[in-house]
């Protein structure tokens, strides 16, 4: 099973955030010493709150398992 791995997590807050924000990761499998890319695999970003729960969009991730969301 592979798993993402978030590059920088922002911290918790009641705010919202205003301009352009983006999300980013990689996607990895575990290997016999070292987490392994996994590339080609479809991201899919989520919506979780208390009132409502939805995806929002999907991606592919590229050849080293890397993917990003942009919104503007």
């Amino acid at each position: 099973m592979a798993t993402a791995q978030d590059l920088a997590a922002p911290g918790d807050s009641e705010e919202i955030p205003v301009g352009p924000q983006y999300v980013a990761g990689q996607v990895v499998r575990p290997g016999r010493k070292e987490m392994l890319p996994v590339p080609g695999v479809m991201v899919m970003l989520h919506r979780v709150g208390s009132d409502h729960a939805a995806p929002l969009d999907s991606t592919l991730a590229d050849k080293n398992g890397h993917y990003q969301f942009h919104f503007v």
